[in-house]
C-alpha cells in the first residue's frame, strides 16, 4: 500500500477557507473527490480524515444527509452510481470505510427512503470492493430494506449467480462473484 500522504485534494481543503459553503455540500464534495480514481488512495484517505477532524464537522462521519443518506452508504456504494461500479478500489474501501467506522459512523444505519444499510447500497450499485470490506468488517448480510430485500436478493437480482458463497465466505471472494451468463 501506498504511503498515506495528502495530495492535491487535500491540499486544496488545507488552503480553503472552512466552510466556504454549507458542512453537508463540503463534506459530500470531498467524499465524492475522494472516490475519484484520479487522486491517489493517501490523499483520498487525508482529504476524509482532514474533513473529519475539521472544527464544526463533528459528527458528519455519522451524518445524515437528503433521504437519510450517510457517508457510509456514498463510500460503499462507489459513490452510488450504477455506471461506474468499479470506482472505488478494494485498497481505498479498505482505508476509507475503516476510517469513517472509526469515526463514529454506524455500520448499520440506514437511508431513510429505501431503509438499506451501506452493505444494501454496496450491493444495490454493484460495488464489489465496498462489498467486501464491509462483509469482512462485520456487516450484516440478513439486513432487509423496505422491501424485504436481502443482500443476497439484490445481487442475484443484479444476475451475480455465486452471492450466498461469496457472502458465507466473509467477502473474502468479492472479486469471484460473477454475473450470470447473458449479462
Amino acid at each position: 500500500m501506498e504511503p498515506l500522504r495528502p495530495g492535491p485534494l487535500a491540499e486544496a481543503l488545507l488552503r480553503a477557507p472552512f466552510p466556504r459553503r454549507p458542512v453537508q455540500r463540503v463534506w459530500q464534495d470531498t467524499l465524492l473527490q475522494a472516490l475519484d480514481p484520479s487522486i491517489s488512495d493517501g490523499d483520498a484517505y487525508c482529504a476524509v480524515a482532514l474533513l473529519l477532524c475539521s472544527t464544526g464537522c463533528e459528527g458528519l462521519a455519522n451524518a445524515a444527509f437528503e433521504g437519510g443518506v450517510r457517508p457510509l452508504h456514498l463510500v460503499a456504494a462507489g459513490g452510488g452510481t450504477l455506471r461506474d461500479p468499479d470506482r472505488l478500489t478494494t485498497a481505498r474501501a479498505q482505508t476509507l470505510l475503516p476510517l469513517l467506522l472509526g469515526a463514529g459512523a454506524e455500520l448499520e444505519a440506514r437511508d431513510e427512503l429505501h431503509g438499506a444499510t451501506a452493505l444494501g447500497w454496496a450491493a444495490g450499485n454493484v460495488c464489489l470492493a465496498g462489498l467486501s470490506c464491509l462483509v469482512g468488517l462485520g456487516a450484516d448480510v440478513e439486513a432487509e430494506d423496505h422491501y424485504g430485500m436481502t443482500v443476497q436478493a439484490r445481487l442475484v437480482i443484479q444476475g451475480f449467480q455465486d452471492a450466498e458463497d461469496f457472502l458465507k465466505a466473509g467477502g473474502e471472494r468479492a472479486m469471484a462473484l460473477r454475473p450470470h451468463r447473458g449479462r
